[in-house]
């Protein structure tokens, strides 16, 4: 399995719920065909850069998961059929880099401390 990143934008017009539904349905889509959520995020009703279908707002939502290499392509049919979705995007990621990205902050200052003072031991 690969990870993968999406983030679509969903139509202003709906309610914070629906919104949330079409959101829930897609990470249930993501699970049904045997991938596996890693991260989520709503970012709520943003401003969009310019408009999109006569839409100056969207509420947005962010997905990182593993899935089959087949599966994006299904997912961003999905996306097209889905009316209420305005844009989308699904892109591969290196692996290496989302796990690093996603630490807690405290480990990654941890993990910066453990190499200055390794760095320092070897100068000397």
């Amino acid at each position: 399995m690969r990870p993968y990143e999406t983030l679509f934008i969903v139509k202003p017009d709906l309610s914070v719920e629906d919104a949330t539904k079409v959101f829930e349905s897609f990470k249930e889509l993501i699970k049904k065909n045997g991938g596996n959520i890693l991260h989520e995020e709503a970012w709520g009703k943003k401003t969009l850069a310019y408009k999109i279908q006569k839409f100056s707002e969207g509420y947005y939502f962010l997905l990182n998961f593993e899935a089959e290499p087949n599966f994006p392509k299904e997912l961003e049919r999905r996306f097209r059929i889905n009316e209420n979705v305005i844009r989308f995007i699904v892109v591969k990621i290196d692996g290496k880099k989302f796990k690093l990205r996603n630490k807690p902050a405290q480990e990654e200052k941890e993990e910066t401390k453990t190499e200055e003072t390794t760095q320092e031991t070897a100068e000397e």
